[in-house]
């Protein structure tokens, strides 16, 4: 499993600013990189030191697509029947955790069958069943979770994912954005 971690900095209705986590510091980016803008499912986390406050996943070949209409939706603007992320309404920046495997979905039924379900939702829905175990709350800003038959494999991953995000947050670097607002580059 690869866990990429970005700072962003976003408005109501898009993201402003990405900075990708590398060799201990941030980097400024003026978009995505790889693995965030390959083919695969991915699941994805909006946090900051010491909440995970959304969780997602997107099986869309780049995030950016996800995230574009994701933060273009409202509650007055759906966008495909979706409201956009109400943590935007709250917050100016986030760490966005990204987990990606080249393992998921390579077993089980196929695509498109009746039967297929994304690997990937079913470690989103078990992230954030750990999540209410600890806490005694879903994840603040969820709002909705497609639970599943799970196999053991999925609660393996959201536990790591749980894990390697508790950890990276301990080492995090200081916030690329300086108390003036103005970007780091």
């Amino acid at each position: 499993m690869v866990h990429t971690t970005y700072f962003i900095r976003f408005d109501k209705t898009k993201i402003l600013e990405r900075h990708l986590l590398k060799d201990g510091a941030w980097h400024f980016r003026s978009g995505f990189e790889a693995p965030l803008t390959t083919s695969g499912s991915k699941v994805y986390l909006f946090a900051n030191k010491d909440e995970i406050f959304y969780v997602g996943k997107t099986s869309q070949k780049s995030v950016t697509s996800r995230f574009v209409s994701a933060f273009k939706a409202s509650r007055e603007q759906r966008i495909s029947g979706f409201k956009g992320y109400e943590f935007k309404n709250h917050h100016t920046d986030s760490l966005l955790h990204v987990f990606t495997s080249a393992d998921w979905n390579k077993s089980g039924p196929k695509k498109g069958t009746a039967h297929w379900v994304d690997d990937a939702e079913l470690i989103e829905a078990e992230v954030c069943y750990l999540i209410r175990r600890k806490t005694g709350q879903w994840p603040k800003y969820q709002n909705e979770i497609h639970f599943g038959r799970f196999k053991e494999e999925h609660l393996q991953a959201a536990q790591k994912i749980v894990t390697a995000i508790r950890k990276r947050n301990t080492f995090l670097p200081k916030s690329p954005i300086p108390s003036n607002g103005l970007p780091i580059r």
